[in-house]
């Protein structure tokens, strides 16, 4: 249940993002709105991405970081252009190439920064309530970071690759 909330808030915090980067007003239920609509492609997107990142750590770690940089902004694709499931996954694979060491880089930035976040609050804690409260609250911190940082990459490849300006890549939710 976790994992469904969340991918759903990943997509809402997406949504929110865009809409700030082009300066435009929207509202918590807007962005919940939107999230919700596209709940069922955005877990599926993030089902199959986990499982190939998942078997390709299997096959000695490098495989599965490889494929997750591949993988890095198939959620924004699917939010974004409203696309499926599978064609997601390719729009990131396309989106991602030429980019995956930069991508790599903020991926350990990500991973690292919710580590020691985690590290810190539970030696703050413990691991009582409040330990659980802090605990909590972290992950939603570092889970609506994360989904900034896709949406902003995700934009900043379709400006590199296509020349596609902000505008119009949120005119979708127009």
């Amino acid at each position: 249940m976790t994992f469904v909330l969340q991918t759903v808030a990943q997509a809402t915090s997406l949504y929110g993002a865009f809409q700030d980067m082009r300066g435009q007003p929207f509202t918590i239920g807007q962005s919940l709105q939107i999230g919700l609509a596209r709940a069922v492609p955005v877990v599926g997107v993030a089902l199959l991405a986990g499982l190939a990142i998942g078997l390709g750590i299997l096959l000695f770690i490098v495989p599965g970081v490889i494929i997750g940089c591949m993988l890095f902004v198939a959620i924004p694709a699917c939010v974004i252009e409203k696309t499926g499931v599978t064609e997601s996954l390719s729009r990131s694979v396309a989106l991602t190439q030429g980019y995956r060491w930069q991508i790599f880089g903020l991926f350990l930035l990500v991973v690292l920064m919710a580590l020691v976040g985690e590290m810190v609050l539970t030696a703050i804690g413990g691991n009582g309530i409040v330990g659980q409260l802090l605990s909590f609250a972290w992950q939603v911190v570092s889970t609506a970071f994360g989904a900034v940082l896709c949406a902003v990459v995700y934009h900043d490849l379709r400006a590199a690759k296509e020349g596609v300006h902000l505008g119009a890549q949120a005119d979708v939710f127009d």
